[in-house]
């Protein structure tokens, strides 16, 4: 809300997201429980695989992710531990990153 000299005031509701932008997704919570978040700095067809320790992919999941719209995966029935996430974002195969299921 904003005010004038009069005391007239005027309101807007807006979102805000920050973001390190030398990065070209985020992942989060990590550790996670229930939903991993991926978002993208841009719109994006975006990819993520899910392998467990032994190199099998338990959980693939995709779809286009923005810096307002994450991609939400349920990884709820995942047992707990540790997991590499493989993340495409736009065809192109991004860092792998650990994830941290409790």
């Amino acid at each position: 809300t904003a005010y004038d000299a009069r005391m007239a005031s005027a309101s807007q509701t807006f979102t805000v997201v920050v973001r390190d932008t030398s990065r070209k997704f985020d992942l989060y919570p990590n550790p996670v429980h229930d939903v991993l978040n991926v978002r993208a700095g841009e719109s994006k067809e975006t990819k993520v695989e899910l392998f467990n320790g032994n190199g099998v992919a338990v959980l693939t999941a995709s779809g286009t992710t923005s810096p307002f719209n994450p991609l939400k995966i349920d990884v709820s029935t995942l047992a707990p531990g540790s997991y590499r996430a493989r993340v495409t974002i736009g065809g192109e195969q991004m860092e792998d990153v650990t994830v941290v299921k409790y």
